[in-house]
């Protein structure tokens, strides 16, 4: 089984969660933006602790991690066939 993180840090997130629709849900009740660090602290150990790939998505858009990970399954699955 493979797990992927897609790993950002807490600015990162912030910039993009910031242009994002103002109507997503909170996950503690803090508010969106405001809940970013404690989050990010809480779950960033756990989620690399089970990723079997972690791709750091600071630089770029979302559509260049897409892209990465998606390079890196199709390597994946040619050398299992290999």
């Amino acid at each position: 089984m493979t797990i992927v993180y897609l790993r950002a840090q807490p600015e990162t997130l912030r910039a993009r969660l910031g242009a994002a629709d103002a109507n997503r849900p909170s996950l503690t009740g803090a508010g969106t933006l405001g809940e970013i660090d404690a989050v990010f602290a809480a779950r960033d150990g756990l989620y690399r602790e089970l990723a079997t790939e972690i791709i750091e998505i600071d630089r770029g858009t979302t559509i260049d991690a897409a892209r990465r990970a998606a390079g890196r399954d199709r390597r994946r699955v040619a050398r299992r066939q290999g």
